[in-house]
Protein backbone atom coordinates (compact mmCIF):
# COMPACT_ATOMS: atom_id res chain seq x y z
CA UNK A 1 0.00 0.00 0.00
CA UNK A 2 2.82 2.37 0.86
CA UNK A 3 4.17 1.99 -2.66
CA UNK A 4 0.79 2.24 -4.35
CA UNK A 5 -0.43 5.34 -2.55
CA UNK A 6 2.79 7.10 -3.48
CA UNK A 7 2.42 6.53 -7.21
CA UNK A 8 1.49 9.40 -9.46
CA UNK A 9 -1.84 8.99 -11.20
CA UNK A 10 -3.58 7.04 -8.44
CA UNK A 11 -6.91 8.69 -7.68
CA UNK A 12 -7.67 10.10 -4.24
CA UNK A 13 -10.52 7.59 -3.92
CA UNK A 14 -8.23 4.63 -4.59
CA UNK A 15 -5.61 5.94 -2.15
CA UNK A 16 -8.25 6.41 0.54
CA UNK A 17 -9.64 2.90 0.03
CA UNK A 18 -6.14 1.39 0.18
CA UNK A 19 -5.40 3.20 3.43
CA UNK A 20 -8.74 2.39 5.03
CA UNK A 21 -8.76 -1.34 4.25
CA UNK A 22 -5.28 -2.25 5.55
CA UNK A 23 -6.82 -4.02 8.53
CA UNK A 24 -8.88 -6.36 6.34
CA UNK A 25 -5.95 -8.37 4.98
CA UNK A 26 -5.46 -12.03 5.87
CA UNK A 27 -2.27 -11.42 7.81
CA UNK A 28 -3.98 -8.89 10.08
CA UNK A 29 -7.28 -10.72 10.57
CA UNK A 30 -5.85 -14.15 11.28
CA UNK A 31 -2.29 -13.77 12.53
CA UNK A 32 -2.55 -10.79 14.85
CA UNK A 33 -4.80 -12.50 17.43
CA UNK A 34 -2.55 -15.56 17.35
CA UNK A 35 0.60 -13.56 18.09
CA UNK A 36 -0.87 -11.28 20.74
CA UNK A 37 1.50 -10.19 23.47
CA UNK A 38 1.38 -7.01 25.52
CA UNK A 39 2.59 -4.10 23.42
CA UNK A 40 4.48 -2.57 26.30
CA UNK A 41 5.66 -4.26 29.46
CA UNK A 42 4.36 -3.08 32.79
CA UNK A 43 6.54 -0.70 34.79
CA UNK A 44 7.21 -3.38 37.44
CA UNK A 45 8.54 -5.74 34.79
CA UNK A 46 10.72 -3.01 33.29
CA UNK A 47 12.06 -2.00 36.72
CA UNK A 48 13.30 -5.56 37.28
CA UNK A 49 15.61 -5.36 34.27
CA UNK A 50 19.24 -4.55 34.89
CA UNK A 51 20.46 -1.27 33.43
CA UNK A 52 22.67 -1.90 30.44
CA UNK A 53 24.64 0.31 28.12
CA UNK A 54 23.65 0.32 24.46
CA UNK A 55 26.17 -2.31 23.41
CA UNK A 56 25.21 -4.75 26.18
CA UNK A 57 21.48 -4.27 25.66
CA UNK A 58 21.85 -4.75 21.91
CA UNK A 59 23.80 -7.97 22.54
CA UNK A 60 21.09 -9.20 24.96
CA UNK A 61 18.38 -8.39 22.44
CA UNK A 62 20.17 -10.23 19.63
CA UNK A 63 20.78 -13.22 21.93
CA UNK A 64 17.08 -13.26 22.83
CA UNK A 65 16.10 -13.25 19.15
CA UNK A 66 18.60 -15.96 18.24
CA UNK A 67 17.49 -17.98 21.26
CA UNK A 68 13.89 -18.31 20.14
CA UNK A 69 12.81 -21.90 19.59
CA UNK A 70 13.15 -23.08 16.00
CA UNK A 71 10.04 -23.58 13.91
CA UNK A 72 10.38 -26.37 11.36
CA UNK A 73 7.89 -25.46 8.66
CA UNK A 74 8.11 -28.94 7.17
CA UNK A 75 6.93 -30.46 10.45
CA UNK A 76 3.98 -28.13 11.00
CA UNK A 77 0.67 -29.96 10.82
CA UNK A 78 -1.58 -26.90 11.16
CA UNK A 79 -2.21 -23.92 8.92
CA UNK A 80 0.25 -21.05 9.29
CA UNK A 81 -2.51 -18.88 10.70
CA UNK A 82 -2.88 -21.36 13.60
CA UNK A 83 0.69 -20.88 14.81
CA UNK A 84 1.13 -19.17 18.16
CA UNK A 85 4.21 -17.19 19.16
CA UNK A 86 6.15 -18.74 22.04
CA UNK A 87 6.09 -17.13 25.49
CA UNK A 88 9.83 -16.51 25.15
CA UNK A 89 9.03 -13.80 22.61
CA UNK A 90 7.95 -11.59 25.52
CA UNK A 91 11.61 -11.33 26.62
CA UNK A 92 12.57 -9.99 23.19
CA UNK A 93 9.81 -7.40 23.35
CA UNK A 94 10.75 -6.29 26.85
CA UNK A 95 14.38 -5.86 25.79
CA UNK A 96 13.31 -3.92 22.69
CA UNK A 97 11.15 -1.71 24.88
CA UNK A 98 14.05 -1.11 27.24
CA UNK A 99 16.23 -0.19 24.26
CA UNK A 100 13.65 2.27 22.96
CA UNK A 101 12.94 3.81 26.36
CA UNK A 102 16.66 4.27 27.03
CA UNK A 103 16.77 6.44 23.92
CA UNK A 104 19.57 4.45 22.35
CA UNK A 105 20.41 4.95 18.68
CA UNK A 106 18.02 2.85 16.60
CA UNK A 107 20.36 2.42 13.64
CA UNK A 108 22.61 -0.25 15.24
CA UNK A 109 19.50 -2.20 16.23
CA UNK A 110 17.96 -1.96 12.76
CA UNK A 111 21.30 -3.01 11.25
CA UNK A 112 21.51 -6.02 13.58
CA UNK A 113 17.91 -6.99 12.79
CA UNK A 114 18.62 -6.68 9.06
CA UNK A 115 21.57 -9.03 9.40
CA UNK A 116 19.45 -11.49 11.34
CA UNK A 117 16.59 -11.57 8.84
CA UNK A 118 19.04 -12.14 6.01
CA UNK A 119 19.08 -15.72 7.34
CA UNK A 120 15.41 -16.14 6.44
CA UNK A 121 14.80 -18.60 3.64
CA UNK A 122 11.09 -19.16 4.08
CA UNK A 123 9.13 -15.93 3.69
CA UNK A 124 9.94 -15.13 0.07
CA UNK A 125 11.55 -11.79 0.93
CA UNK A 126 8.67 -10.70 3.19
CA UNK A 127 11.11 -10.60 6.12
CA UNK A 128 13.37 -8.17 4.29
CA UNK A 129 10.46 -6.02 3.20
CA UNK A 130 8.95 -5.88 6.68
CA UNK A 131 12.25 -4.78 8.20
CA UNK A 132 12.63 -2.09 5.56
CA UNK A 133 9.07 -0.90 6.16
CA UNK A 134 9.66 -0.78 9.94
CA UNK A 135 12.82 1.29 9.38
CA UNK A 136 11.01 3.66 7.01
CA UNK A 137 8.04 4.06 9.35
CA UNK A 138 10.37 4.59 12.32
CA UNK A 139 11.87 7.57 10.52
CA UNK A 140 8.53 8.85 9.19
CA UNK A 141 6.60 9.11 12.47
CA UNK A 142 7.02 11.61 15.29
CA UNK A 143 9.66 10.53 17.85
CA UNK A 144 7.03 9.73 20.49
CA UNK A 145 5.69 6.88 18.33
CA UNK A 146 8.94 5.41 17.01
CA UNK A 147 9.14 2.75 19.70
CA UNK A 148 6.21 0.93 18.08
CA UNK A 149 8.17 0.31 14.89
CA UNK A 150 11.34 -0.60 16.77
CA UNK A 151 9.48 -3.22 18.79
CA UNK A 152 7.61 -4.51 15.73
CA UNK A 153 10.89 -5.01 13.89
CA UNK A 154 12.40 -6.91 16.84
CA UNK A 155 9.27 -9.03 17.23
CA UNK A 156 9.20 -9.90 13.56
CA UNK A 157 12.88 -10.83 13.49
CA UNK A 158 12.37 -13.10 16.50
CA UNK A 159 9.53 -14.87 14.67
CA UNK A 160 11.42 -15.56 11.43
CA UNK A 161 15.11 -15.96 12.31
CA UNK A 162 14.81 -19.56 13.44
CA UNK A 163 12.44 -20.85 10.76
CA UNK A 164 13.58 -24.15 9.34
CA UNK A 165 14.61 -25.73 7.08
CA UNK A 166 17.67 -23.70 6.27
CA UNK A 167 19.64 -24.98 3.31
CA UNK A 168 21.02 -21.88 1.60
CA UNK A 169 22.08 -19.67 4.53
CA UNK A 170 24.44 -22.15 6.23
CA UNK A 171 26.12 -23.04 2.96
CA UNK A 172 26.47 -19.41 1.84
CA UNK A 173 27.69 -18.27 5.25
CA UNK A 174 30.28 -21.05 5.26
CA UNK A 175 31.57 -20.07 1.83
CA UNK A 176 31.80 -16.38 2.77
CA UNK A 177 33.89 -17.06 5.89
CA UNK A 178 36.58 -19.02 4.08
Amino acid sequence: RRYLVGLDGISFRSRAIALLNWCLGLEVRYLTPKLTLPIKAEATCMAALPERNQEDLLAALIASIEGQPPVDLEAITVAVDDLIAPDSLAETLILAQQYAEAGYDAEPLFLALAELVCRDEQTEMHAYKLQQAAWEEYHAVPPAFRWVHLMAAARHAACVVNMLPKTVWPRAAGLLTR
